[in-house]
């Protein structure tokens, strides 16, 4: 399953790209829940992931093999975005 995620950010507003940019980002296992969030996971080289959780990013059983952001190394978010990689 994938979810459209459309975006913009100030430091594309500052380049002049004023159109949102889009990806149709795989939706990541998820447990069944009666609320809660979509929450976009924006990672290096444009690569786009949506989580479905009744958590939010900081808790411990968010998302685990995601490391924690601005501690991240190159290697380990290249990792991540292989282990999340949609199957054909």
């Amino acid at each position: 399953m994938t979810m459209r995620v459309e975006w913009n950010s100030d430091s594309m507003f500052e380049r002049g790209q004023d159109a949102l940019a889009v990806r149709d980002a795989p939706v990541l296992p998820y447990d069944i829940s009666y609320s809660g969030y979509a929450w976009a996971i924006f990672l290096p080289g444009g690569e786009v992931r949506v989580q479905p959780s009744a958590s939010r990013p900081d808790a411990a059983d968010f998302l685990p093999g995601l490391p924690p952001p601005g501690e991240a190394t190159e290697a380990q978010l290249k990792q991540f975005i292989e282990k999340t990689q949609p199957k054909p």
